[in-house]
């Protein structure tokens, strides 16, 4: 489930997984039952069966996109 306004590029979502409104996932693997909550900012991000990221979280190396 994608919430409202959410983004999710370059990424695989894993069964179960719940993107809330607002978020941006870039380059990411979210496993199964992850659950992201509001405004949540993946980048290049492995984020484990199971998990909660909590609403305004920011997961990842936040350098952006590797060129090349």
């Amino acid at each position: 489930v994608v919430g409202k306004d959410a983004r999710v590029s370059r990424s695989v979502l894993g069964r179960g997984v719940v993107v809330g409104a607002g978020c941006v996932v870039d380059g990411s693997y979210l496993q199964e039952r992850v659950r992201l909550g509001e405004r949540v900012k993946t980048t290049s991000a492995l984020i484990c069966e199971g998990s909660v990221v909590h609403d305004g979280a920011v997961v990842g190396n936040g350098e952006g996109r590797a060129e090349g």
